[in-house]
This record gives structure tokens, sequence and C-alpha cells, in this order.
């Protein structure tokens, strides 16, 4: 068997993986691997700083939906990185970092550029990692894109030892691990999904809020169904915004505060219970309005308030997103309610619609 590299294995690992561009600024001891990435013929785009690799990379992530792959020579070159890597992090976007680093046989001589870059990273990353044995560089970038993409998303960083990528290893001794083709999709516990169905059922003035997750799930056509089954108004937080036209006639992003203020009952998919929202707490929202949260990620559900139901699922799931919008439907009530309530939510909507400024205004 022929022998090959750290670098032919780290360029043949993205290759794998489905990779199709790469953004670096090129530098040892990554020069081959960028060398080898224009072989593959994977889109390579060199910039003039590293910081914009980085951001390039999350921007790429955030159009595509395909983890983001960023790289950069040794020392400052990689923790150049940091602040696109930062910002990755805040936004909860797959971004891939690969780091090379001065040779470990040197560690702790003063060598050319030597930064504990490992340490550096840890902070803003969902995963980091050093590779210390040539063979295992596919298991690991194999774990970092799969660390990146699954549950709640986020950068990962790889630190590469300049001395690991040039060691040489016969091909026959590399096991080439591969990521499922899908990610797994979690479902929400059907006793709580009953739960809040009933409590959006009873709700005067119920709002849907989302954010970002809804995107990442591709489940944009399961949340207009959901509006528009239920009649629920809605409203996104600025990363999410457009997962719905917002000209549809139960949007109102210029008067959400007074929603906001005024709701009885929110549902809230993929999207975090930060600043943007006023931490889900008055006076932003009233003191008594009831939460069902909904999240991929079971440490966000109850961040910053007590919720009254919360659902670990994905947005698009079949039980999460549509089996609400059906049983809303499908619930057979009275009549005089079902009448008392429509004209208390259509009230609820003609005061915020009068909110608005004339230019935004849309019919009801």
């Amino acid at each position: 068997m022929p022998k090959v590299t750290g670098n032919d294995l780290v360029a043949q690992t993205l290759k794998n993986e489905g990779v199709d561009a790469v953004f670096y600024l090129t530098g040892g001891p990554m020069s081959d691997v960028a060398r080898l990435c224009i072989e593959m013929q994977l889109k390579s785009i060199d910039v003039r700083h590293e910081q914009a690799a980085a951001m390039m990379a999350h921007a790429y992530s955030r159009l595509t939906g395909k983890p983001g792959i960023c790289f950069a020579c040794s020392g400052p070159g990689t923790t150049n990185l940091l602040t696109g890597i930062g910002n990755s992090f805040l936004d909860a976007t797959p971004v891939v970092a690969l780091g090379g680093s001065s040779p470990m046989t040197q560690n702790s001589r003063g060598v050319f550029q030597e930064i504990d870059q490992l340490s550096v990273f840890k902070p803003v990353c969902k995963w980091a990692e050093r590779v210390t044995d040539v063979r295992r560089i596919p298991e690991l970038i194999v774990k970092g894109i799969r660390m990146a993409t699954q549950g709640q998303q986020g950068p990962v960083y790889l630190d590469l030892p300049g001395d690991i990528l040039y060691a040489q290893v016969e091909l026959d001794e590399v096991p080439f691990p591969r990521n499922l083709p899908r990610q797994p999709r979690p479902a929400g516990d059907p006793e709580l999904i009953e739960e809040a169905v009933a409590l959006l059922r009873h709700a005067k003035r119920p709002l849907i809020l989302t954010g970002s997750g809804v995107l990442w799930s591709d489940a944009s056509a399961a949340l207009r169904k959901l509006v528009d089954v239920t009649g629920i108004p809605f409203s996104t937080t600025p990363q999410g915004r457009g997962v719905i036209p917002e000209d549809h006639p139960l949007s109102f992003l210029g008067a959400r505060s007074k929603a906001f203020r005024e709701a009885d009952v929110v549902l809230i998919v993929g999207t975090r219970l930060n600043f943007i929202v006023g931490f889900g707490l008055p006076p932003r929202w009233a003191s008594d309005v009831k939460m069902i949260q909904v999240d991929i990620y079971r440490e966000e559900l109850g961040r910053n308030r007590t919720i009254d139901i919360g659902l670990v699922g994905d947005a698009r799931r079949r039980r999460v997103g549509r089996d609400v919008a059906a049983r809303l439907q499908r619930l057979e009530v009275d009549r005089r309610h079902e009448q008392a309530r429509g004209e208390l939510h259509q009230g609820f909507l003609r005061r915020v619609h009068r909110m608005l400024p004339a230019s935004s205004k849309i019919g009801m």
C-alpha cells in the first residue's frame, strides 16, 4: 500500500465528507493542505486575513445549511480565526476550524509561532481537540463535523501540529469513518405535545415565536402550515426572519413589543430566550404568560425563566410541528366557545394592527 501524509488525510477526509468549499489563508504548516484541496477540486478561497476566512465559512454555512470549513497557519494565523469562530458560536452556526500548529516534538521550546491554540479556542467552541496521531486525522475531522452539525449547532476546532501533518503512514493503517448521510431528528414527547395542544387550544391571545432553528431544520413549510391552520399570529427573531414571508397577514414584526406584553400563551420554536426577547421575562412579557418551548437542545429548555411545557425535538419532525397543527384543527369544541375565542383573537389582532405604521399595514 502507498504511504500518505497527514496533509493527504486532511484533504481526503474533507472530500469524503462532501465538503465542496474551504476558506483559508495559505501558510505553514497548512500549505500542502491548501494545495491538495485545490487538486481535489474543492472550491478554495484564499483570503487576505484569516478572520475573513472564518467569517466567510460562517456566511457559507448560513446560506447553504452545510458546515463551513476554514483553516489557517500556526500561531497568530490561527488565532486570527478567533473572532469569526466566536461569532459563529454566538450564532449557533456549524463551522469547522482547522488550525495548523507548532510541532509537538518541540513543545515548550519556543518553536516558531508556538501558542497553546487549543486553550484559546475551547471557550468559544462546542468541541476542540488536538490530533496526536496521524492515523486519527480522519476520525477526528469526521467527529468534528458531526459535533458541529448535530443538536444545537456550533463551531468546532481541531489542532493539527506540523509534525503530525507531515508524518507518513501506510494508507491501509488508516480507518476512514463516515458520518451518517442524514442526521437523526428527535421527536417530542407525545404526552407533552398533547398538553401543549390543550394549552394553545384554550388560549385567548396566543403567539408563535420562532428563530433560526426553524431554518436549520428546514421546517419553514411545517411552520407555515401551523400558522395557517391555527390562525395564530407569529413573530421571528432577527436570525430567523424570512422563514415565512413577512407580508403574511399574521406577521406583526412592527408591533411585537405590544404583542409580547399582551400574549397569554406563546409557542417558542427554535430560538433562545436571550436578550433579543427580553429573556422571556417581565416587563417585556406579561408576568402570567404561559410558555411552550420547542428546542433540539435540552439545555435550552427553561433557560432564563421557568417554562410551562418543554419539548425536546426537531422543528420539522411530524409530531413536533405538523401534528400540533393537525390536532388543533381536528379538535371538536363547543361552537359558542369557538366564536367567543375568535372574537377575542380578532380584537387582539386589530389592536396590534393599529400599532403598525401605515406603510406596513396589511389586510386582515
